[in-house]
């Protein structure tokens, strides 16, 4: 929990300076670079790192190939936003396309708004810091709810039932809310 919390507030610092400066400093991208790697580790062990490593290669093929042909009309993905979508997809692991796709789904949804309302033209930039935290938000939940459903039917195998319940009086769930919560 601990972690994700310094990934949310690194994440909130860059959203803050992008809506101020349009630019995400290198350090809130540092800090979710690490706080994510850390949270992948502790989660997953090397294969959570090589998952996240292997995303955020991913990313930056992908942020490369969309630079390369945005140069050539006169735009491009800026060096902020690679930064943080990279260590976005290495705290993500996964789960980065389910982050991404809410990400940028919600950027479009905001860009085709703002042109419709003929306050955004065609050429005008946005800061997509406060979309990249939807996909840290969506990426780290629908990452976690993922993960447990594939153990449902694994448990079940084994012939451990499985019967949704939350007992807010159960000392257990006490205890999960004493560790997970900062």
């Amino acid at each position: 929990g601990a972690l994700l919390c310094v990934c949310g507030v690194a994440m909130a610092s860059g959203v803050v300076c992008d809506l101020r400066a349009r630019m995400i400093p290198l350090e809130c991208c540092a800090a979710l670079l690490v706080a994510g790697g850390a949270y992948q580790l502790l989660r997953h062990g090397s294969v959570g790192i090589a998952e996240g490593a292997v995303a955020a290669a991913a990313v930056l093929a992908v942020c490369w190939t969309a630079n390369r042909i945005a140069r050539k009309s006169g735009g491009s993905v800026g060096f902020g936003d690679i930064r943080c979508m990279t260590a976005l997809a290495f705290a993500c692991g996964p789960a980065t396309l389910l982050g991404a796709a809410a990400c940028y789904v919600s950027a479009c949804a905001f860009s085709l708004a703002g042109m419709l309302a003929h306050r955004l033209g065609r050429r005008d930039g946005i800061p997509m810091a406060p979309f990249l935290s939807i996909w840290l938000a969506v990426g780290t939940t629908l990452g976690s709810v993922a993960m447990f459903a594939c153990l449902v039917p694994s448990l079940m195998k084994v012939g451990i039932s499985y019967t949704p319940r939350i007992d807010l009086h159960d000392p257990a769930l006490r205890e999960v809310a004493r560790i997970a919560l900062p």
